[in-house]
C-alpha cells in the first residue's frame, strides 16, 4: 500500500508543542531543511490547499524525507514567540456559600492491575467472590482514566462486568465522598506572558509505520 502524505495545520507556543500529537516528526534534525519556510517563500507562497501548494510540499517531502514514514516537513505561517513565564498559570478559587454536604460516589477506573495471587474457587454466575485477608494479593500497577460515575457499588458492579466484557480491560472501583454543591473547589487556567505567541505551522509528512 502506498504511502499517504498528510498535510496538518499545527499550532503552539513552540514547534514542539505545535508537533506533538503528530504521528511523524516534521523537525527532525537529521532531515536536512526540515524547515521549508524559506523554500516557500522563494516559491511565492502557494496557498496551502491549492494544487500548487500540494505540488510544492511533495516535491519538498520526496526531495528532503525520499517519502520514509515517519520523517516530514514543516512551515511557518506565524513563528511562534514561547511563553517564558515561570508561573504561567492563574489561580480562580470557586468559593461556596453555607456548608457543604458530602454524598458517597462510586468511580470505576480503568487501571493496569497486578494480580499476584487470588484463591481457588468456583465462580457463580455472574462471576462474582468475596475475598478476606490475605487470600488475595490485587495492585493497582498503573492508574488510569474515571470512565464511569456510579450512586451505588451495585451499579458500579454492574457497569465494570459490562465494560470488561466489552473491552476485556481491568477496572478498579473507588468509594469516593463528593460535595453535593459547587464541587469545583477552584481552576488552574494556563496564562501565558504578554509577549508570547501562538505559532502557525503547516506539518507535511508520512505517519511511522506500527
Amino acid at each position: 500500500m502506498a504511502n499517504v502524505i498528510k498535510i496538518v495545520e499545527c499550532s503552539g507556543y513552540t514547534k514542539d508543542e505545535a508537533f506533538k500529537d503528530l504521528q511523524f516528526n516534521p523537525n527532525d534534525t537529521i532531515v536536512p531543511g526540515a524547515n521549508a519556510t524559506q523554500a516557500w517563500n522563494k516559491a511565492g507562497r502557494p496557498i496551502p490547499g491549492t494544487q500548487e501548494f500540494m505540488r510544492f510540499v511533495t516535491q519538498q517531502l520526496e526531495e528532503k524525507t525520499k517519502n520514509k514514514p515517519g520523517y516530514g516537513i514543516h512551515i511557518a505561517l506565524d513563528t511562534a514567540i514561547p511563553d517564558k513565564r515561570r508561573r504561567p498559570y492563574t489561580i480562580v478559587n470557586n468559593k461556596t456559600e453555607g456548608t457543604r454536604e458530602w454524598d458517597l460516589v462510586y468511580f470505576v477506573r480503568e487501571d493496569e492491575l497486578s494480580v499476584e495471587s487470588l484463591p481457588e474457587f468456583t465462580p457463580d454466575y455472574d462471576g462474582e467472590m468475596e475475598v478476606t485477608g490475605e487470600s488475595v494479593t490485587i495492585n493497582v500497577a498503573k492508574p488510569g482514566l474515571i470512565v464511569a460515575q456510579c450512586d451505588s457499588k451495585a451499579a458500579a458492579l454492574s457497569k465494570v462486568k459490562e465494560l470488561t466484557t466489552e473491552t476485556h480491560k481491568n477496572y478498579s472501583i473507588l468509594a469516593v465522598k463528593v460535595p453535593d454543591i459547587a464541587p469545583i473547589a477552584a481552576f488552574c487556567i494556563y496564562t501565558p506572558s504578554k509577549s508570547a505567541k501562538m505559532g502557525t505551522y503547516i506539518a507535511v509528512g508520512i505517519n511511522a509505520e506500527n
